[in-house]
């Protein structure tokens, strides 16, 4: 049955690759529990749907030394079996000499090292420092002390029950599996008053530590997270990680006491002023604030202007807050948008300014009143190289979608906001009306639906694979160490294609 239902598999998976134009490669290898070595190749691509797809090839038996020339071998006899060999973008895999030289010197492909594994290795690195690594071991030792005594657990389990809170397990440091050092000081922080009063109730001669050294181990929590957080970002597997830039930032905010003297009586007059000063200015920015709320229920919200001519919200207003009148609906869209558009404006056109190049993307929308607009947005990279996406206009088009008439809807809001000489290439559908507006009248550089194919299946991370030989690790367990490499492979690609596999069934 598992045969069967394997090719039925492979056959499903062969018709959904067909539609991808190029690949990302990810590739790692694993030593299975019966000292069996495999080699997984999963594909990424754009579908014809514009959907990341990701299918595992294969996860081959390897039990060969693993030189560049015999990993390149088993990844190029993977790839030759589904026919996707000449439409390989890049390789994604660990820094090994062995798989980058196979990579690149054996299959002349271009290879992207994990940014995973590598900032896994620059944490790992970090927490080596013999300061930070002598409590970290005196963190395990304590976390072991709990994990192997039944006694010890036990007592640790009912303290916290005592106290009211759901009891949790110290979590254990794993040596393969990225973030779980975090992972271990986070509980062991969490559960502090727990671990020293157990200690103390259990009075046994283990390392403990001072209170200089729990807040290093809070310290650290804070300095890993950051990089949990983009781990997890560039591990993704359904949206374009090759292109992310994760800002890893750690900021410690001061904290500032302040202590306040008995004031003199010209002191106390001066302080009753500005309080009364302060308190009018409360006064009057509670009203703008309730009109900046206001306005959010149009512009964020999306409600109709109408909304502030009913009864029942003009009632819950006042009983909220009785001295706020409640602006008509003709102030509102002839008064308080433009102001607020304006104002929005202004401050749009002093982040722009900090773009060196920009890239456009324009689309064309009917309203349901058969009004047309088209759309221009401006992307950037800022002084803070941060990607900064901001819509130009969505103006009214009701005119022929002829290229010359595109061209010049285009062309009159890039120069609204003075960015005409500084655009690097629009993006648009394959429309050939569109096509030639860019190509043709504005001499731009244009890139279609086929690019984004081509290039949005880039992976930052080898991760894919790593989950492979996660499930791994649970197909091949002491209870079925004698499982045949065959059936292996075969487990894993149904087990990691399931997502497909079920349509075939339905089907």
């Amino acid at each position: 049955m598992i045969p069967a239902q394997y090719e039925k598999c492979k056959h499903k998976m062969q018709e959904i690759i067909e539609g991808g134009d190029q690949f990302c490669i990810t590739t790692d290898c694993w030593t299975s529990r019966n000292v069996s070595s495999f080699i997984a190749v999963t594909a990424h691509f754009v579908s014809q749907e514009f959907e990341l797809k990701s299918i595992l090839l294969a996860a081959s038996e390897l039990n060969i030394n693993h030189t560049a020339e015999n990993l390149a071998n088993a990844i190029q006899k993977i790839v030759c079996d589904w026919k996707i060999e000449s439409k390989v973008l890049l390789a994604v895999s660990d820094n090994a000499s062995n798989i980058k030289s196979a990579i690149i010197a054996k299959l002349n492909w271009k290879h992207f090292g994990c940014m995973a594994h590598t900032m896994n290795l620059i944490v790992k690195e970090g927490l080596r420092l013999p300061e930070v690594n002598h409590i970290i071991e005196k963190v395990k030792a304590i976390v072991s002390y709990f994990k192997k005594s039944s006694s010890a657990n036990e007592a640790f389990l009912n303290y916290q029950r005592n106290s009211g809170k759901e009891p949790l397990k110290l979590i254990q440091q794993v040596e393969t599996r990225w973030n779980s050092t975090l992972a271990m000081m986070e509980r062991f922080a969490a559960l502090e008053e727990a671990i020293k009063c157990t200690l103390v109730i259990l009075n046994k001669t283990i390392p403990t530590l001072s209170t200089e050294e729990w807040q290093i181990v809070n310290d650290l929590c804070k300095i890993c997270q950051p990089f949990k957080d983009a781990t997890i970002s560039i591990s993704g597997e359904t949206y374009c990680t090759g292109s992310l830039k994760k800002r890893i930032s750690i900021q410690n905010e001061p904290v500032i006491g302040v202590t306040e003297e008995q004031p003199s009586t010209s002191n106390a007059i001066v302080i009753k002023m500005t309080q009364t000063k302060i308190s009018n200015m409360h006064r009057q920015s509670s009203k703008q604030d309730l009109n900046n709320k206001l306005l959010q229920l149009f512009t964020v919200d999306l409600q109709p202007f109408s909304l502030v001519e009913d009864n029942g919200f003009r009632e819950f207003v006042r009983s909220l807050n009785p001295n706020y009148e409640l602006p008509s609906s003709r102030v509102i869209s002839k008064t308080m948008i433009p102001a607020q558009y304006e104002k929005c404006k202004r401050k749009m056109q002093e982040i722009i300014e900090g773009g060196d190049q920009f890239c456009i993307t324009t689309d064309c929308w009917t309203s349901r009143n058969v009004s047309s607009f088209i759309a221009v947005t401006a992307h950037f990279v800022s002084q803070e190289f941060e990607l900064k996406p901001i819509l130009l206009a969505a103006s009214e088009l009701n005119l022929n979608h002829t290229a010359e008439n595109l061209a010049n809807a285009i062309q009159k809001s890039v120069c609204d906001w003075k960015i005409e000489s500084k655009v690097l290439l629009a993006v648009s559908d394959n429309a050939s009306n569109i096509k030639s507006a860019i190509i043709a009248k504005l001499n731009w550089k244009h890139f279609g639906s086929g690019l984004a194919k081509k290039y949005l299946c880039a992976l930052a991370s080898s991760v894919p694979c790593e989950r492979i030989f996660s499930k791994a690790g649970q197909i091949v367990s002491d209870r079925r160490s004698r499982l045949s490499e065959k059936n292996t492979e075969m487990l894993l690609f149904l087990n990691t294609n399931e997502k497909y596999l079920w349509k075939v069934l339905v089907d």
